[in-house]
């Protein structure tokens, strides 16, 4: 037919044309070729799929290992330890004002002026003269009585905290220095530290 010389005189159909001549054995050889051909191309790319998984799996891997090695690096011990450490980080920063305010409460209670132990203490006074005229007033002084002993175990309290109270200003930067470290880490793993 018209243009079928054209075919023939095409190398890519002179393979076609010279096993076309051969024996019924060299065709089922030629056909035997092809079907290994195709399971072996088919291999081939099974096996690259597999290294590019292999490699994808690896990367998550050396991901996941420097997620653990951060996590582990930052040291966390309590999962209240972010917490308890904004919570100091408060009192530091704060210190002063804490200090000055306990310390104001404290001369409340015994100031050199007017205080409050001093005025409870006469109230005290009065009831007991005046309890030996009624004896419902011997409740009412031993109530009194509870009452000046608790005030006066709050303001030994109160003394207490403004003296220890210490505005360490190294203290407060190593502080906020680990809140950095815990922040990041609930940032980049989980909202909580325990997560």
């Amino acid at each position: 037919s018209q243009h079928q010389t054209y075919t023939y005189l095409q190398p890519k159909t002179h393979i076609t044309l010279l096993d076309s001549f051969g024996s019924n054995e060299h065709i089922s050889n030629v056909e035997n070729y092809k079907n290994l051909y195709k399971d072996y191309v088919q291999k081939i790319q099974k096996l690259k799929k597999l290294q590019e998984t292999d490699n994808q799996n690896q990367q998550q891997a050396d991901f996941l290992k420097f997620q653990i090695d951060e996590i582990n690096a930052a040291e966390i011990i309590d999962i209240n330890e972010f917490d308890n450490l904004t919570e100091r980080a408060n009192i530091l920063a704060n210190a002063q004002e804490l200090k000055s305010i306990s310390y104001k409460a404290f001369e409340a209670f015994y100031g050199e002026d007017e205080n409050i132990a001093d005025d409870l203490d006469k109230v005290k006074g009065f009831l007991e003269k005046e309890s030996s005229l009624d004896v419902n007033l011997k409740d009412i002084t031993k109530n009194l009585d509870e009452i000046i002993s608790n005030l006066k175990e709050t303001a030994r309290d109160l003394r207490n905290y403004s003296d220890n109270l210490d505005c360490d200003e190294e203290s407060l930067n190593q502080l906020q220095l680990r809140l950095e470290v815990l922040s990041k880490i609930k940032r980049k793993y989980g909202g909580t530290l325990e997560e």
